[in-house]
């Protein structure tokens, strides 16, 4: 598992997952190894976005197969960018907007004895 946390936090918790599933402990080791191998053939960054999709989209045990069919089909880079996207503009909610009691008294001169 320590390749996995040197990834990201989101791949050491798709491995953990894998030996968390596996009947024995042996078992659990060529599928999370398919998994890190991944970073191999993409990059470290790529791996830990699509390890961080397939938990978001809710796959109980996400599996090479799963992570695999991320990365080839560029889902990460697609996610990233609207990331990025909506990083630049803040949500309506997140705006700061005055109340009713900065307005009542709006047009009204102030007493400064």
């Amino acid at each position: 598992m320590a390749g996995a946390s040197g990834i990201g936090t989101n791949t050491l918790l798709v491995v953990k997952i894998i030996f968390a599933n596996a009947v024995l402990k042996e078992q659990g080791f060529n599928p999370a190894l398919s998994v890190l191998k991944l970073a191999q053939k993409y990059t470290d960054e790529r791996l830990e976005t699509a390890c961080r999709i397939a938990l978001e989209k809710g796959f109980k045990s996400p599996r090479y197969i799963h992570i695999n069919s991320i990365l080839t089909s560029n889902q990460e880079i697609e996610y990233k960018a609207n990331l990025a996207a909506t990083a630049q503009f803040p949500s309506e909610d997140s705006r700061y907007t005055r109340g009713a009691g900065y307005y009542s008294n709006f047009g009204k001169e102030r007493n400064h004895d």
